[in-house]
């Protein structure tokens, strides 16, 4: 271990916990569905539907970043007490940095081995405060260890559906070119001509929304299912990490890292939630807001 690498050790500073306990399951339910039609899909991303759950996921990931550092060290476990010093102490962190650059390499491998000897008594203690967490703790960490694996199967049906839907406006594209009269856009057009492919583009359009929107009622199915399939998952997290107020209950870095991480993991799952219905949602408005059928505009 350097100067560099010792340094580094106490910039893990003690974070404060949770203000306020947060809630997995309040967030899952505030996920919302994509929209059932293109004509909402405008209205749902005009009205950015998807930025309060976007918000409070983006909470409540700092939170588990925080978490996720130690904190029994800094308040007095593993490191020597400058170093706890210069965790709480910006000006005094600066002078221990430059005392220990300026050391000789045989001076870095003395103080190496201070804070390694520190280090090993802290993880002795460590153990301790493992053992003696709540016992709230322990099942908590023991249901993140029996989740099953995320749902991936329900987006792979979503953007098949997406796929044929895109596959149905490729087949009417086609099929408009063909009746078109004035398509090559060369030579004379009568003005009855012209108003016939007006007429055509704009009937044409409507059939690709009107597949738009059988898409949309297929994927609003497949959504209301995924996300019946993980509320008992949802429900049973925030069971078990507020039974620990989300890790506050625990004395112990390692057990509260890895209550962080079942958080985390049940964020993963909304966010795939809420990732697949604003992707769904903005993939219909902007279909909806492209006035025109293979590159004809149809007012």
């Amino acid at each position: 271990m350097n100067g560099k690498s010792i340094f580094a050790a106490l910039l893990l500073a003690s974070p404060a916990l949770y203000a306020a306990d947060p809630s997995v399951l309040a967030l899952f339910e505030r996920v919302p569905a994509p929209p059932a039609s293109s004509a909402a899909a405008t209205g749902w991303v005009a009205g950015a539907m998807e930025q309060p759950a976007s918000d409070e996921l983006a909470s409540q990931r700092r939170q588990v970043e925080a978490l996720m550092r130690p904190q029994a060290s800094a308040s007095g476990g593993a490191m020597p007490s400058d170093y706890q010093r210069a965790a709480a102490d910006p000006a005094y962190a600066a002078q221990l940095q430059a005392r220990l650059q300026a050391m000789t390499p045989q001076q870095q491998m003395q103080e190496a081995m201070r804070y390694s000897a520190a280090y090993s008594a802290g993880a002795q203690q460590e153990v301790v405060r493992m053992s003696q967490d709540p016992a709230a703790v322990r099942a908590a960490i023991e249901a993140h260890q029996a989740l099953p694996p995320a749902e991936y199967s329900a987006m792979t049906r979503i953007q098949s559906i997406r796929d044929r839907v895109q596959d149905q406006e490729s087949v009417i594209g086609r099929t408009f070119v063909r009746e078109l009269q004035c398509g090559d856009g060369e030579g004379g057009c009568s003005a009855a001509q012209a108003e016939h492919d007006r007429r055509a583009a704009r009937a044409a359009w409507d059939r690709i929304l009107s597949e738009y929107d059988r898409g949309l009622t297929d994927i609003g199915r497949e959504f209301v299912n995924w996300k019946a399939s993980r509320a008992k998952l949802m429900a049973e997290g925030e069971r078990r990490l507020a039974a620990t107020h989300y890790g506050a209950d625990s004395n112990s870095d390692t057990n509260r890292q890895q209550l962080a991480m079942y958080h985390n993991t049940l964020l993963g799952e909304i966010e795939l939630l809420l990732r697949t219905s604003t992707e769904t949602a903005q993939w219909a408005a902007a279909r909806r807001a492209d006035r025109r059928v293979a590159f004809h505009a149809i007012d």
